[in-house]
């Protein structure tokens, strides 16, 4: 209960203080409250770019040509092929034949459609593909040139430069921002820490007078800390 008491008077003067020392208060309230508003957005700006990089690395989608010589169990051997790969994802890997490629083209434009009609089986051009996607984009590479290997695969694309060059970007700008953040949390400590040693040292005078009538080092520490704090 003592403690209680205690706790509740130096409350009470701290807030008694903020009024007194309004000026210092509300220069120690705005310097704090504008570092907190900062390192809340980067953090928030941290989390959002980490979250934006995420769902590309999901999107991100290896295509993989076939000879077009490949039998169909040339085929399944390329898809067992890729369901042995570790970097790669089973449930994600689909295959389309050059006969549905066409009829899915031809839905998505006009122009492909008018073009495309007078293309028989065989002279259809296009290839059969594997459309898959990985578990760690950073070994998107390697894993690339492992599926290159398998045969009866004719071409491997996944936008090489234009990925490497955005996992690169994404990579440097979330360990800038988790930098940043690391230092405006120590800067808004900083600015805490200070702000009660001038709060303590404005009140030098005062802590004399309350050491003098026999006040204890906690009952003294209590409400400037509170106070400072504010």
């Amino acid at each position: 209960m003592k403690t209680l008491r205690m706790l509740g008077r130096s409350i009470k003067d701290a807030f008694k203080s903020v009024f007194r020392n309004f000026s210092l208060s509300l220069a120690s309230i705005s310097c704090i409250a504008i570092t907190l508003i900062i390192v809340a957005v980067s953090v928030l700006a941290y989390f959002n770019i980490q979250n934006f990089t995420t769902e590309i690395e999901k999107d991100l989608t290896i295509v993989v040509f076939i000879d077009s010589d490949a039998t169909e169990s040339d085929v399944e051997n390329i898809r067992s092929e890729l369901e042995n790969n570790k970097n790669i994802e089973k449930d994600k890997i689909k295959y389309e034949d050059k006969k549905t490629i066409k009829e899915n083209m031809q839905k998505e434009s006009d122009v492909f459609n008018s073009v495309m009609s007078e293309w028989s089986d065989s002279d259809n051009p296009l290839k059969d593909t594997f459309q898959i996607k990985v578990k760690d984009v950073e070994k998107i590479d390697k894993t690339a040139d492992e599926i290159k290997k398998i045969n009866k695969v004719n071409t491997v694309r996944y936008g090489e430069g234009m990925v490497d060059k955005m996992i690169s970007a994404f990579d440097t700008i979330q360990k800038v921002s988790y930098v940043a953040v690391i230092a405006l949390v120590l800067v808004t400590l900083f600015l805490i820490i200070n702000t009660i040693k001038l709060t303590i040292y404005s009140r030098k005078r005062e802590i004399g007078i309350m050491r003098l009538v026999g006040a204890t080092n906690f009952t003294i520490k209590t409400p400037f800390i509170i106070e400072g704090m504010f």
